[in-house]
């Protein structure tokens, strides 16, 4: 997969990262932008996802990626979505609430989205019970 997105070995970042995932512990990482931070942690939920039966309409998220602000929720979106080929949805303010919600119940294998709006979509009156 590092290869196929560029990268002939991986970065600092995704070297100090990748194995201590991998082996289900917290890691917490600073590093520059653009140094593969996102691949760094988002190659081990592939791993798990690719162990998952298919998402359909109303399952999911196997996985839920939060990020402070919306900007950085929309790049990390971009990056699971159009790069990675994952199916996700993104959660954040500034957009229509109705259509992430509808993106949601559609089913989704990552939902990234910022702290406060999850709390909006697992609020009761969202309509979403696949979050449970």
């Amino acid at each position: 997969m590092i290869n196929k997105l560029g990268y002939e070995r991986p970065t600092p970042i995704q070297a100090l990262a990748l194995p201590i995932i991998m082996s289900g512990r917290d890691f917490i990482g600073v590093a520059a932008a653009g140094s593969g931070k996102t691949l760094a942690f988002v190659l081990p939920m592939l791993r798990h996802i690719k162990d998952q039966p298919p998402v359909v309409t109303g399952d999911g998220p196997i996985a839920v990626v939060m990020a402070p602000t919306p900007e950085l929720a929309q790049q990390i979106h971009i990056e699971i979505a159009e790069v990675l080929g994952i199916t996700c949805a993104c959660i954040y303010g500034g957009s229509r609430f109705d259509q992430q919600i509808s993106a949601l119940k559609r089913g989704c294998e990552i939902v990234v989205s910022t702290p406060d709006n999850m709390i909006d979509v697992l609020g009761p009156g969202s309509g979403v019970s696949n979050l449970g």
